[in-house]
């Protein structure tokens, strides 16, 4: 659980910059680097994430044998989510985990 990563932290889609990130277009794969990516995740976790006020925003899964999940920076509705601190809860058979993710828009 220690391993766990997000980036890019912050995502910032919009400033045409794309090591800060781009909007997720194309397929849930490994080779996709648009999105927000979730990486160094243990088998069968489970990722919810929340804004700063607790309301859950939307949930991942984990690519199959991967061990990295990938984010559209969407809520449940489909909506691009605004500027803010999310917290993103990684929940796993061996222990659970909170990190901290920024996005600016």
């Amino acid at each position: 659980m220690n391993n766990i990563a997000i980036f890019p932290n912050p995502f910032k889609p919009n400033d045409g910059d794309n090591s800060t990130g781009t909007e997720f277009t194309g397929n849930l794969d490994a080779g996709n680097m648009t999105g927000i990516h979730i990486i160094g995740l243990p088998a069968n976790a489970k990722i919810k994430i929340y804004t700063i006020l607790g309301q859950l925003v939307d949930e991942c899964q984990v690519l199959p044998n991967q061990g990295m999940a990938i984010w559209d920076a969407r809520n449940k509705d489909g909506e691009k989510v605004a500027s803010g601190v999310y917290m993103v809860l990684i929940d796993s058979p061996i222990g659970k985990k909170v990190k901290k993710l920024a996005i600016i828009r």
